[in-house]
């Protein structure tokens, strides 16, 4: 196998583990994790395992623990924060049907 052959199957695996990363669920993700820490692995990698079995979410998208507006007042518990929701009507546009001179 060639060198460059060598580069190119290591690529495609790192984009194929980050990408599983990103698109499988929260549960699925946590139970790879902790299958993955019942082995022997360096420090580094046991701690990004460790906080991946801790991320909790409602839903299993994990999308709100990163959302900015999110808040947490110390001592209670999570919280999501009431946001008005305002609705626009559509301009309504007139099409006759006589071109414009």
């Amino acid at each position: 196998m060639s060198l460059q052959s060598l580069l190119v199957v290591c690529l495609v695996s790192a984009c194929f583990v980050f990408a599983a990363n990103q698109l499988l669920p929260l549960v699925v993700r946590q139970a790879l994790a902790r299958a993955l820490l019942r082995l022997p692995l360096p420090a580094f990698l046991a701690r990004g395992l460790k906080g991946v079995t801790l991320a909790s979410s409602g839903c299993g998208c994990d999308g709100c623990d990163r959302s900015p507006t999110r808040q947490v007042l110390p001592g209670t518990a999570k919280k999501s924060v009431e946001r008005i929701l305002v609705f626009h009507p559509a301009l309504r546009r007139h099409h006759s049907a006589a071109p414009p001179k």
